[in-house]
């Protein structure tokens, strides 16, 4: 089955104890992702998912909690994240915004200005 460090595990639990109808979920290791990115997915009428230049970036999204059940049934089955966010109304964000920094040195080439 899917492992403890699988994505959906923590957007399951996520939406399962959140407070409000919409979560917003983004990884912390986005230094580039910025409020008005943020705005950009909350303006949409419905499910957002972020999509770079290299594609969706399923970590990046306002979902509904009413799919914590869905998000469940989607981990159990070993399905991946894109899964879950595969209805989603995507929102084109730049490059910079999505730009993953898992290392110190991965920030040598991300540059805010």
């Amino acid at each position: 089955g899917p492992g403890p460090r699988h994505p959906l595990r923590g957007l399951a639990h996520a939406l399962q104890t959140a407070q409000s109808p919409w979560l917003m979920c983004c990884p912390c290791d986005l230094p580039g992702l910025k409020p008005e990115h943020l705005r950009l997915l909350m303006a949409v009428d419905g499910p957002a998912v972020a999509r770079g230049p290299d594609g969706l970036h399923p970590l990046v999204a306002k979902l509904p909690t009413g799919w914590a059940s869905r998000a469940q049934d989607l981990m159990s089955e070993g399905a991946s994240a894109r899964a879950l966010v595969a209805p989603c109304t995507p929102v084109d964000l730049p490059a910079s915004a999505l730009l993953d920094c898992n290392r110190p040195e991965d920030l040598l080439g991300h540059r805010s200005g």
